[in-house]
């Protein structure tokens, strides 16, 4: 643990060295993604509240719908976050000049593996801090909670955070360890289980209530039957939502008992991560370094046959496409919040056909609209802070005031 402070230290030194370049250089960047990212945040929290104060005219049908959206919410992170979480930590644990560097040294394993896995655990984990934290805001806003509820539930996310992304910091190194030499084929199954999964939900999910029955009470509740799974007390998405739940209570013995199954979870997932990291992450470093470089020998050059097609038989256009198109695919990070953004859309595109119908239940239609309404914002987030932030600031180092102008490349 000794390596991995001083490690963490030399880290936040560097840290610290960027965030004061940019605040000299940067100071333009930094207010237009600060003033977006709060418009956007303060729009998400208006919104979550609007339609929760919208159920209100239901009695006893906002209180049931409000806690399987909690639990939802809470078990769609954990979802989420796992897989985000495995991808980032593959990236963290297996690319860069750092990791063999470090493997190579004196730093014990289970200290470079806790290292990187924190980069892992930081990135993934702000994402889903912002995504919360308005959830939290309009609940709170919603039952005018005091201050204390806030500041319980926001304790709820660090515990939380750190146990579900050991556990995909742990799967991932398994991962590579034993599956390693055919992740492609992985990755492919995993799509496909996905797709059919998808497929069965689909035809599962209930039709519109039929024409002239109105609301249904009993269908209803067989709607909300179908998200119980997501309640279940052996998930860590259950320890966090009844922890919430305590706090909006003041029961404050049962918010520390589930806060302690929370910190001994996370303690437990990092501890045997560090004891797999000792038995396989020298061994699992290997086996993806080779497997990358044979399958990227292969692929490239029926890679550049289509940069070749797709650029009209361009060279010069035909290198830009391959060197991106090859970026892309080595970092898991970008192809992870590319999965993220499509994902967003296609939860919009399949509530759009839920509008028009005129016989469903009008607190239905709310939640279905606040649904799209947070998706469409969560995607214009993803774009912005993902994809066009990054894109000016590494693509087009020219001052912003001239392209706003309409100042042009003379080669692209």
């Amino acid at each position: 643990m000794r390596h991995l402070a001083r490690l963490l230290m030399l880290r936040s030194v560097e840290a610290s060295r960027r965030l004061r370049y940019a605040l000299e250089r940067e100071r333009f960047k930094i207010w237009v993604v600060a003033i977006v990212g709060g418009v956007i945040w303060l729009g998400v929290t208006a919104g979550l509240v609007g339609g929760l104060r919208s159920l209100g005219i239901y009695p006893g049908f906002k209180e049931l719908v409000v806690s399987y959206l909690v639990g939802m919410f809470f078990f769609v992170v954990m979802v989420m976050l796992f897989f985000s979480s495995a991808i980032v930590s593959y990236g963290a644990l297996f690319s860069g000049t750092e990791v063999p560097f470090l493997l190579t040294s004196a730093v014990p394993v289970s200290d470079t593996y806790l290292y990187r896995l924190f980069f892992a655990f930081i990135f993934s984990g702000w994402a889903v801090m912002v995504m919360g934290l308005p959830v939290i805001a309009a609940y709170g806003m919603d039952n005018r909670f005091g201050w204390k509820f806030y500041v319980g539930a926001a304790c709820v996310f660090p515990p939380f955070l750190a146990l579900v992304a050991a556990l995909g910091g742990a799967a991932a190194l398994l991962l590579a360890r034993f599956l390693g030499r055919y992740r492609r084929s992985v990755i492919g199954i995993l799509v496909m289980l996905a797709a059919l999964a998808a497929v069965y939900a689909a035809m599962r999910w209930p039709s519109a209530i039929r024409p002239g029955r109105g609301y249904a009470e009993e269908w209803m509740f067989r709607i909300l039957g179908w998200f119980s799974f997501a309640r279940s007390p052996w998930y860590p998405s259950t320890w966090a939502m009844k922890a919430v739940e305590a706090a909006a209570q003041n029961d404050w013995a049962a918010y520390s008992l589930y806060m302690y199954a929370l910190a001994a979870g996370a303690a437990a997932a990092l501890s045997g991560g560090r004891v797999l990291a000792e038995l396989f992450y020298g061994r699992a470093y290997e086996v993806s370094a080779t497997a990358s470089a044979r399958g990227m020998a292969r692929f490239s050059r029926g890679l550049w046959f289509f940069c070749r097609l797709a650029a009209f038989g361009d060279r010069r256009r035909a290198a830009f496409f391959y060197k991106d198109t090859v970026s892309f695919l080595r970092d898991p990070l970008q192809w992870g919040q590319a999965a993220v953004f499509l994902g967003l859309i296609l939860i919009y595109f399949l509530g759009i056909k839920r509008f028009g119908r005129e016989d469903l239940f009008k607190g239905w239609r709310v939640v279905t609209a606040s649904l799209s309404y947070l998706s469409v914002a969560l995607t214009m987030s993803t774009f912005t802070t993902r994809f066009s932030f990054p894109l000016v600031s590494m693509e087009l180092r020219v001052p912003w005031g001239i392209i706003g102008g309409g100042g042009a490349r003379k080669r692209w």
